[in-house]
């Protein structure tokens, strides 16, 4: 059976794959509205959203009030601002993605009110504020949170390039709503500042504007160079201002307020579809990101008539354009080789426009990629930007191949070394990886060594890719053992000499060495970069060892399975398998074991406020306090032996929550098992580290 929604098709699916979906839209929901940092592309996230949407139209008991279809956006953070509630909820606009949508909705305003026009405007993507001001003065400024209540960020908001303290409007109040965002040539200077310094380079430009506006530091944005667009007037004490959409925001932007969002009044539904088309057009040429057209009725008495969920604001949708795409031709794929040995392959092609940039290059993820495109070079491409930012190969023009085309195959050797190639799967179990089994290669050498000296890994403050290259070209470190051998090396010594190094560089960074051989199983295992191991399979590995080096080394050596562990699957033994097959058992292994030999590893209770919590389930909500954010709390709480759930259950021993008035569902679920609920504070005591923290400001 099936149900015909919205121009889309979706079968009935069970509730069991309902609950999954849920959890997995919710999860991204989260990394978007409250981490600014998605995982998938946009158009990944509509695609789920849209069939969460569906199965609940066709099974209405399923839906709770926490589903991420009911959410205007995420909760707000502590580290922000203060909470504040609006005085009109700040709800999201509902998405559609067909032009018969689009046409559907405006006949069925037009069948209530013959005389509606609509405003078709630009879907800027970045921020949503709301800006209160009285008798001119700019008083307050409040980000969307979860629709209902948000964070105070007027220190932030002042510093926008477009804000403005007093403005000519001096009536008692006004509250309007503005996106803030940051144009490409911005976005691209930041980026260019961000690999020039060494550090991660924003994934695109809204999570650029709304990590800065959330940052505490204002002059953040000031540097950033945010900048703003008027979109809505909310309330005004004069009437003129709210009568029309259209009117009210124009004449705001004539009086100076702030630059208003492209906007044009449109009478009929051919019109509307003509300017939606018009503004799609002028995409790829516009400074700023967009992703889509909104539409909203002018007249705003009719708004109201015309509501969807509750989480949507009434008068209004969004058309959601696809992706935009160029054709190019590709001209060579080349291969890199990355820390763990990974080879990644990147579509090298013919330069085209797309979003605002110009694009030369796209990865290509691996082979089985490939062979779904059924790419050869000299193929013609389609390139488009997934989440409007990254490069990808959407697709092949097949009937443009030229004669004497063949399909692209991953080296058998690798490209930088000349040492065999192995083909595994995945940690997820997907096939198609390729990775080069020398661990000296020189292409992944500066950022494993880089990566072991990581505040993840054996946490040496100093070492840096830029430091790595300058000691591996003196030739005084060639794998990470010859970190701990440098005090004995002249040649390092002589490095204070060096520009750039001085005196107490090199006694700083000797001091940062052997305070690290203070450390755990988990670290070591982490720094050793071994395909599909992270930081939670270090931890797990560690744990099944009693965090014992030795142990450690007796399981490897007597083939010890560890898939029975939780976390722990096959392809996470095969990689553990490998490494010790070409590392430990190898020129190598024996410095590995010298090295490891001077090492002293804690377990758990030995860590500084460690308390009681070894053993402990926990699970985290609302806001932090004294921790930058819940990843920092979780690696505080595994690192002492304890565990984190991302929900409450029966096995949960606390649950830690700032607010106590919170009514989430966590808290909830923690009042109905009767599980404790403690505050950051008490949760530091129980680990017996009160002032582990200082409580962020």
């Amino acid at each position: 059976m099936k149900k015909e929604i919205a121009g889309l098709q979706s079968p009935v699916i069970t509730r069991e794959d309902y609950d999954k979906l849920r959890k997995t839209v919710d999860y991204h929901f989260r990394k978007y509205y409250e981490d600014d940092s998605p995982e998938v592309s946009d158009e990944a996230y509509d695609a789920m959203m849209r069939r969460l949407r569906m199965a609940e139209e066709l099974h209405p008991e399923w839906v709770q009030p926490d589903s991420p279809s009911q959410k205007a956006g995420g909760k707000t953070k502590a580290e922000a601002g203060q909470d504040v509630t609006h005085n009109i909820p700040m709800l999201s606009i509902e998405d559609v993605f067909g032009k018969e949508e689009v046409a559907a909705w405006i006949r069925k305003v037009k069948s209530v009110y013959p005389d509606a026009e609509f405003c078709v405007e630009h879907k800027i993507d970045g921020l949503s504020l709301t800006l209160v001001y009285e008798d001119g003065h700019f008083m307050r400024a409040e980000t969307r949170g979860d629709g209902y209540v948000g964070e105070d960020v007027t220190e932030k908001a002042i510093e926008i390039s477009d804000m403005k303290r007093e403005i000519g409007v001096k009536i008692p109040y006004l509250e309007v709503r503005a996106e803030v965002y940051i144009s490409y040539n911005n976005f691209s200077i930041y980026n260019q500042k961000m690999e020039t310094e060494g550090k991660k380079p924003a994934a695109n430009p809204r999570n650029l504007a709304s990590g800065t506006l959330r940052q505490n530091d204002p002059g953040a944005v000031r540097e950033r160079s945010l900048s703003m667009f008027l979109f809505n007037v909310q309330d005004s004490s004069d009437t003129e201002y709210t009568e029309e959409h259209h009117s009210g925001i124009m004449r705001l932007g004539a009086e100076g307020v702030m630059p208003v969002v492209p906007s044009v009044v449109c009478g009929s539904e051919e019109e509307v579809l003509d300017a939606i088309d018009t503004v799609e057009k002028e995409r790829s040429s516009l400074p700023y990101p967009i992703d889509g057209a909104v539409v909203k009725i002018n007249q705003k008495r009719y708004q109201s008539d015309f509501k969807g969920a509750s989480k949507y604001t009434p008068g209004h949708i969004a058309y959601k354009y696809p992706a935009e795409v160029a054709e190019t031709e590709l001209l060579d794929i080349e291969v890199s080789v990355g820390r763990t040995g990974r080879l990644t392959p990147t579509a090298c092609f013919a330069p085209v426009w797309l979003c605002g940039t110009t694009v030369s290059r796209a990865t290509l993820n691996n082979q089985d990629f490939i062979d779904a495109l059924d790419l050869g070079i000299g193929d013609t491409i389609r390139i488009y930007k997934a989440g409007e930012i990254i490069p990808a190969v959407a697709s092949v023009n097949k009937e443009k191949r030229k004669e004497g085309w063949q399909p692209y195959r991953m080296p058998e050797l690798c490209p930088v070394c000349k040492e065999r190639i192995r083909r595994r799967k995945n940690a997820d179990g997907s096939d198609g990886q390729h990775y080069c089994m020398n661990p000296l290669c020189e292409s992944r050498r500066v950022r494993s060594l880089a990566h072991f000296g990581s505040r993840d890994a054996m946490n040496i403050d100093g070492i840096s890719e830029k430091t790595v290259e300058k000691l591996a070209e003196e030739g005084m470190i060639r794998d990470f053992t010859d970190f701990y051998t440098l005090k004995d090396n002249p040649k390092f010594l002589q490095m204070k000499d060096k520009s750039g190094w001085g005196e107490q560089s090199v006694k700083n960074l000797l001091a940062a060495i052997e305070k690290s051989r203070n450390t755990s199983l988990k670290r070591l295992l982490y720094a050793f970069s071994i395909p599909n191991v992270g930081r939670d399979q270090s931890r797990i590995i560690a744990e099944e060892c009693g965090y014992d080096w030795e142990t450690f080394l007796y399981a490897m050596e007597s083939g010890k399975d560890f898939t029975y562990a939780e976390g722990i699957g096959p392809v996470i033994q095969e990689s553990l398998k490998d490494w010790f097959c070409t590392a430990l058992s190898s020129e190598l292994g024996a410095k590995i074991r010298d090295m490891a030999s001077g090492f002293v590893f804690d377990k758990p209770e030995d860590l500084p406020g460690s308390g009681g919590i070894a053993g402990m389930n926990f699970a985290v909500t609302g806001g932090m306090e004294h921790f930058q954010n819940r990843e920092e709390l979780k690696a505080f709480i595994q690192e002492r032996g304890g565990k984190v759930s991302g929900s409450v259950s029966k096995n949960t021993d606390y649950l830690i929550n700032n607010n106590p008035s919170s009514t989430s569902g966590k808290s909830k679920k923690a009042a109905v098992l009767g599980i404790p609920v403690i505050t950051e504070e008490e949760f530091l005591g129980l680990a017996g580290q009160k002032l582990h923290v200082q409580k962020i400001a």
